[in-house]
């Protein structure tokens, strides 16, 4: 696959513990991370709408706010690898015990379920899309965004989010040490391209997203991110 070139205007980051670009900057370095229970700010969305969002909507609701502007419209990608995790287990368990599954849960629980959410919270009818990957959710997701650049010249947000892993699916689950959530402000220009190329070596213990915040915190200028199935190489002008 070619280059594909894109800037990174804004971004912003969250985990707990991690809630500054400093924090992500210490974290990189390889301090510990404050394992706090704290929860990201989500009290500028109303009530009633926060009380429908999981923690993991939340998260991602608060980095989004960070890089885009108050009534801006901007088509959005959302890519997660493992999604609403909390709310296919409560199914899960719903149709073990033989009850009727919760509608609200359900409708929440489908992949596209919190990029329609801010969607509606923002009032914004651009195009949105749910990606679900193995282990290169966030570069599939910047391959989106490309796209959809090609198309319109304005930014588009790309999302990318994993929540806590629940039980049963602990032994499964090896990318994701603690929850966390990603925003992109992507737009045309050439300050990073990203190439996909064999996969070399072991998958990365880590999501996309973390990889990318450890080498972007650490200003590297090339930095490869490995899955089971492909390799991508970052590069950054």
């Amino acid at each position: 696959m070619a280059a594909i070139p894109f800037s990174i205007t804004r971004w912003s980051a969250w985990a707990p513990g991690l809630d500054s670009s400093a924090a992500w900057a210490a974290w990189s370095r390889g301090a510990a991370r404050a394992d706090t229970p704290t929860e990201p700010d989500s009290s500028f969305v109303p009530a009633g709408m926060r009380r429908r969002l999981s923690p993991l909507a939340r998260m991602v609701f608060a980095v989004a706010r960070d890089v885009v502007d108050e009534g801006e419209s901007m088509p959005t990608v959302f890519a997660s690898r493992h999604g609403e995790l909390d709310r296919t287990v409560e199914l899960l368990s719903s149709i073990a015990r033989d009850q009727d599954l919760s509608p609200t849960s359900f409708g929440l629980s489908v992949h596209n379920a919190i990029v329609g959410q801010w969607s509606m919270f923002r009032g914004d009818r651009s195009e949105v899309t749910a990606i679900a990957a193995a282990g290169d959710g966030l570069e599939l997701a910047l391959v989106e965004a490309a796209a959809l650049l090609q198309e319109r010249p304005g930014p588009v947000l790309v999302l990318f989010a994993e929540g806590d892993t629940p039980e049963p699916y602990t032994g499964f689950v090896s990318d994701v040490p603690f929850r966390h959530a990603l925003a992109l402000r992507v737009e045309r220009g050439a300050e990073w391209t990203l190439a996909r190329d064999e996969a070399r070596g072991a998958p990365s213990a880590e999501s996309a997203a973390l990889v990318w915040l450890r080498a972007n915190a650490a200003g590297a200028a090339a930095f490869r991110h490995d899955t089971a199935r492909s390799g991508w190489v970052w590069s950054r002008a």
